[in-house]
Order: C-alpha cells, then sequence, then structure tokens
C-alpha cells in the first residue's frame, strides 16, 4: 500500500529544512521542465526563499511575450496558494 499523506508543516531544525528545499527544488524544476516537453505547455516556476535570499526561475520560454500575444485566448485562469491546501 501507499504511504499516508502528512498535513504541510514548518520544519522545525533549519539544516533539514534547508535539504528539504534543495531537494525538493531540483525535484520540481526536473518535473517543470518534463512536463512543459512532454505535454506541450508553457511553464514558469519562481521560488524564493527568504531565509537565505535564494531565487530560482525556470520559464520553458518567453512566457512574457507569450501570454500578452495569447492572452485573449485564455480561457481559465486558475490561481492557487496555500489556502488551497
Amino acid at each position: 500500500m501507499g504511504r499516508n499523506p502528512r498535513a504541510p508543516e514548518l520544519i522545525k531544525r533549519e539544516i533539514d529544512r534547508r535539504i528539504t528545499l534543495k531537494k525538493s527544488r531540483i525535484g520540481l524544476l526536473k518535473k517543470a521542465m518534463y512536463l512543459s516537453i512532454n505535454a506541450g505547455c508553457e511553464i514558469e516556476l519562481r521560488m524564493f526563499c527568504k531565509e537565505d535570499g535564494s531565487m530560482l526561475e525556470y520559464a520553458s520560454s518567453d512566457l512574457a511575450r507569450t501570454i500578452s500575444s495569447e492572452a485573449p485566448d485564455v480561457l481559465q485562469h486558475v490561481k492557487f496558494t496555500n489556502e488551497n491546501l
């Protein structure tokens, strides 16, 4: 059987939090790249860590130009935040 889902919560130890962030953002970046290639969609990803001031950005193409040129064709816009969890 699968693992039981855990509720998201802040990791108490700072070193464990940094290790988790580093591993998770690499995995998230890989998934974003594969999804953009396999599904043929445009993806933009920005991740900012306020503790150490690091930022990771990924865009599958020049999204600013793509979004502004295709904005009238967008039928559904969905925005997610942590409140959606």
